[in-house]
């Protein structure tokens, strides 16, 4: 039990240890401006102003589809980083002490991922699909949540630790092709720049298979050491979760995925 208190509380360690580390995400050299909107804070550099009223109806229409989709959606207001203070596009998502989405304003380049296009709204279905399913929380677990919050066990403490084991949302402790493959599904599903029906990430599938080197499910992980390396749990889960939708397609209920 005490092996697990630990590693629990080093958990909990590095979750604090990665905000503060995104905390610095936003330029210091340029005014912050914020805006509301019914489901989402949004603070932006002042030189995107431009693009943050395309940004807030994005999100507020992906928690509109995706929200009865997971049931789940979170309590407060979600918040939004968009920024441009990296050369590269991308976004993160988290939701310690909060949920939080962050967008890299930037351009994907030539040889990424992305494929020309609203990639900008590609990423804002994928990432608030990591939230809902790191934030959801059912049943008892959802009952201590709305009495004590979001909270993180001090150390030696056994009862804020058998709490927080209680509390913590089922989705942050699921394997990560489950939930990069949920998150491409959704952005697949909901748009057009979506991974599952890239040419590029269907020529590595077709090619591992051909070589006989299809990973077998404990290797669909971001820390995978050999080819694809971190794309492992990425284009294996979108295919685990593409394979599960058609199978599951003639239900009335589309949210068995």
């Amino acid at each position: 039990m005490r092996m697990k208190n630990w590693s629990l509380c080093g958990a909990m360690a590095f979750v604090i240890l990665a905000m503060s580390a995104r905390a610095q995400e936003m330029p210091i050299n340029e005014r912050i401006l914020r805006v509301e909107s019914d489901h989402f804070i949004v603070l932006y550099q002042e030189s995107l102003a431009e693009r943050v009223p395309a940004l807030v109806r994005e999100c507020e229409t992906a928690r509109a589809v995706l929200a009865p989709i997971f049931r789940w959606a979170p309590r407060e207001k979600v918040q939004v980083l968009f920024h441009d203070g990296w050369d590269e596009h991308n976004g993160w998502a988290y939701t310690y002490p909060r949920p939080r989405l962050s967008f890299f304003a930037a351009g994907p380049s030539p040889s990424g991922i992305y494929e020309p296009g609203g990639y900008l709204r590609s990423t804002i279905w994928h990432e608030y699909t990591h939230v809902l399913m790191i934030d959801a929380k059912y049943g008892f677990g959802d009952l201590l949540g709305r009495l004590f919050g979001r909270f993180l066990p001090e150390v030696g403490d056994p009862v804020s630790t058998l709490i927080a084991l209680w509390a913590i949302p089922p989705g942050m402790t699921a394997p990560n092709w489950y939930l990069e493959g949920s998150a491409i599904w959704s952005e697949t599903e909901f748009t057009r720049q979506g991974r599952g029906r890239q040419s590029l990430p269907d020529m590595v599938m077709r090619m591992a298979v051909v070589d006989g080197r299809a990973l077998d499910p404990r290797q669909w992980e971001l820390a995978h050491p050999e080819w694809p390396y971190s794309d492992a749990a990425y284009l294996w889960g979108a295919r685990a979760m593409q394979y599960a939708q058609e199978q599951s397609s003639g239900k009335e209920e589309r949210n068995v995925i």
